[in-house]
C-alpha cells in the first residue's frame, strides 16, 4: 500500500507541474539529439572536439532519439488521458452533489410540511364542515350563477364567522359574511363584482370569462378550463378554528351551451362552474 502511495504521489507532483512541462522536455531532447547529428556532420574539428568532451560518455543516435520521442510521445499521452479521465470524475462528482443537495433540501421540505400537517388538529366527527358548490341550475332563472354554503358536519355544531378570503384570481370578486349555518342547513350567497365605477353585479361569469381569457392570451392555460380557488374561514362554537379550501372549474364553452338552452322551453342544466375538490382542515 505505501508502494503505490508513493507511486501516486509522484504521479500527482508530476501531473501538477502541468502539460507544458511535457513540451520543455520534449524541446529540449529535439535541440539536444538536432544538435548532435548537426555537429557530427557540419561541425568543425574544434567545435567537436568540445561537443566530444562533454557528451563522450553518451551514446547518442538516430535511434536513441526516437524511442526518446516515443517515450515522451506516451508519457504525455498517459498523462492526458488522465486528465481527462480525472476531470470527468470531478465533474460527476459535483453533480451528484448537486443531486444529492436537491434531494436533502427536497426531503427537508417534506419533513417541514408533514410536521405541520402533524401539528394541525384533526378533523373531528362533531366538528362543522363548511362546503360550497355553485349553483348552475339558478343560471336560466337568474341570469348569473349563485353559490350555496352547507355545514355538513354530522353532529349538532354550527359554522359561524363564515367569511370567503380574497380570490387570487378573481380580486373584485367578494362574497358576503355569513354569521352562522347550523348543522345540515344551507345558506345561499350571490358573489358580487366591483367594477371601475364600483357599480356591484352579481355577473361573477363576466368576471370569469375575462379572467380566462387573459391566462389564455398569456400561454398559462393549458386547458379549456378556468381553475380558481375559494378559502374559507369559519370557527364553531367553542372558537375552534377552520378553513375550507374548493377548487373550481369554469368552463365558457358550458356558459355558452346555457345561454342557448336557456331559449328553449326545457333548458337542460349545464356545469358551468364545477368543484373539482374540497379540502377541510381544523387550525386550533
Amino acid at each position: 500500500m505505501d508502494f503505490f502511495g508513493a507511486i501516486k504521489a509522484r504521479w500527482l507532483h508530476v501531473k501538477s507541474i502541468g502539460k507544458p512541462w511535457w513540451v520543455v522536455v520534449a524541446a529540449l531532447w529535439g535541440v539536444f539529439w538536432g544538435a548532435d547529428e548537426i555537429i557530427a556532420k557540419w561541425g568543425s574539428p574544434d567545435v567537436k572536439a568540445i561537443w566530444e568532451s562533454y557528451t563522450s560518455r553518451l551514446h547518442f543516435d538516430w535511434r536513441i532519439g526516437v524511442i526518446g520521442f516515443l517515450v515522451i510521445f506516451v508519457l504525455m499521452f498517459v498523462e492526458g488521458s488522465f486528465r481527462h479521465h480525472r476531470l470527468t470524475i470531478i465533474a460527476n462528482t459535483k453533480a451528484q452533489e448537486s443531486d444529492l443537495q436537491k434531494m436533502k433540501s427536497k426531503i427537508a421540505d417534506l419533513q417541514q410540511e408533514n410536521a405541520k400537517y402533524k401539528s394541525t388538529p384533526t378533523l373531528a366527527e362533531e366538528d362543522p364542515k363548511v362546503y360550497m358548490e355553485a349553483m348552475n341550475d339558478e343560471f336560466t332563472k337568474l341570469g348569473y350563477v349563485p353559490f350555496k354554503f352547507s355545514n355538513k358536519g354530522q353532529r349538532v355544531n354550527p359554522a359561524q364567522g363564515i367569511t370567503v378570503q380574497p380570490i387570487k384570481e378573481l380580486p373584485s370578486i367578494v362574497f358576503d359574511y355569513i354569521d352562522r349555518i347550523d348543522a345540515t342547513a344551507e345558506k345561499t350567497v350571490s358573489p358580487k363584482s366591483k367594477n371601475l365605477t364600483f357599480m356591484s353585479t352579481h355577473d361573477i361569469l363576466a368576471e370569469l370569462h375575462d379572467a380566462w381569457q387573459e391566462a389564455r392570451q398569456a400561454g398559462i392555460l393549458e386547458g379549456a378550463e378556468f381553475p380558481f380557488k375559494v378559502t374559507i374561514h369559519y370557527r364553531d362554537a367553542k372558537q375552534h378554528q377552520f378553513i375550507s379550501e374548493v377548487s373550481f372549474e369554469y368552463s365558457p364553452l358550458e356558459e355558452e351551451s346555457a345561454r342557448r338552452n336557456s331559449l328553449s322551453s326545457r333548458p337542460v342544466e349545464s356545469a358551468i362552474i364545477r368543484v373539482t375538490n374540497t379540502d377541510i382542515r381544523r387550525l386550533s
